[in-house]
């Protein structure tokens, strides 16, 4: 997961990468705001703003719908905007204002319950998965973002480099259910500022809580309204649950694909110094981590999210298209340049059939070697 700012003149800040992000997602925003009354309008964009500062860009699910980065934060939005349109069309809300005078005046507030009910309708997702960084702070061990401890985005901004967001990796609690639906009232608790809670009256505030917090209550108008909450939208934890049958053996189809389609498009530098792939004798050395990292970004779009890479290493190795002893598939290549001093590079040795088939490209020369082939 990972989604990049630069910025010449200064470091990222939260404000900078909020109206970024808002800018880069207008056309799916402004039907949403439209549908809610002008005045009640910055509401919801203040619940838009602190959603994008909380998930930031994670996906709102591992391989079915929306499974790219920004996908929960736009998948929410969509959400919304059709319990909107479906607000339209219903007057059930009506039980809880009888009389018509005091109808007119609460309607723009349901409108903003709807919107919110769609919004946060997922947020309990939060809670079903792992983010991680490799933090140069902890010697190379991935940081563990917290999100009860800290807002996804400001977590990323502290490790930013060069005005530049980490590159983060995601992976989804094995087993998980529906539990993120009666999750979503505790992330609700921590992203709807005071002023937005207050602002939505008690009959629509104890609706909305109702209908996050997982409650079956027929009558509960946000049940009507919102897609998927009476149990449609479980198809997209069943789909993520169904890739891990097998997650080893299709996770490595899957970069093995992207590997070999970068090598051929010239996505990854092959034979170049420095590049990625280094084609020898009999076997091929990948750069590692920098050629999964050039890998990340086709793959989200293809809709693989990747674990973390000694996971990914693993899941190759398993298949046997790794050379090197079980465990130790990562090795150390020396690469000698002419006037300058050797380089170390950690690399994974892939034989050149897996790669190439009958047709490897011609050797790099001088070719790396590997410490057990180095002379004593």
């Amino acid at each position: 997961m990972s989604w990049f700012f630069r910025s010449n003149a200064q470091l990222l800040t939260v404000e900078s990468c909020v109206s970024q992000a808002l800018h880069d997602h207008a056309l799916v925003i402004a039907p949403l705001l439209n549908s809610v009354p002008t005045p009640v309008q910055p509401l919801v964009r203040l619940v838009l703003e602190r959603l994008l500062v909380m998930a930031w860009d994670l996906p709102a699910s591992e391989v079915h719908h929306h499974s790219r980065p920004f996908g929960l934060f736009q998948h929410s939005i969509e959400v919304a905007t059709a319990a909107l349109a479906a607000f339209e069309r219903t007057t059930l809300w009506w039980q809880y204002t009888p009389d018509l005078v005091q109808r007119h005046q609460m309607e723009p507030f349901w409108r903003v319950g709807t919107a919110l009910a769609g919004l946060l309708h997922d947020g309990g997702k939060l809670l079903d998965c792992t983010v991680t960084i490799d933090h140069p702070d902890t010697a190379g061990l991935p940081a563990v973002w917290e999100p009860l401890a800290q807002d996804l985005l400001p977590w990323l901004l502290t490790s930013q480099d060069n005005s530049t967001l980490p590159q983060s990796t995601v992976a989804w609690r094995p087993g998980r259910g529906m539990q993120h639906e009666g999750a979503a009232v505790l992330v609700a608790s921590l992203l709807l500022p005071q002023t937005v809670t207050r602002a939505l009256t008690l009959p629509v505030a104890r609706a909305l809580w109702d209908f996050l917090r997982g409650a079956e209550d027929p009558a509960n108008v946000f049940q009507h309204l919102v897609p998927g909450a009476n149990g449609a939208d479980s198809q997209s934890v069943q789909a993520d649950v169904r890739m891990h049958d097998a997650p080893p053996q299709r996770l490595a189809s899957r970069v093995l694909a992207a590997l070999k389609g970068a090598c051929a498009d010239g996505t990854l530098r092959v034979n170049e110094f420095p590049g990625q792939v280094f084609v020898r004798s009999h076997d091929t050395l990948v750069v590692m981590p920098k050629a999964l990292d050039v890998l990340r970004r086709p793959l989200q779009a293809a809709g693989v999210r990747l674990p973390r890479n000694e996971a990914v290493y693993t899941a190759l190795a398993d298949q046997g298209w790794l050379l090197g002893e079980s465990g130790q598939h990562v090795q150390y290549a020396t690469f000698v340049r002419q006037n300058k001093e050797p380089v170390a590079l950690t690399v994974l040795c892939f034989p050149n059939s897996v790669l190439w088939g009958n047709s490897p490209p011609p050797p790099f020369t001088p070719s790396p070697t590997l410490p057990q082939e180095h002379t004593p």
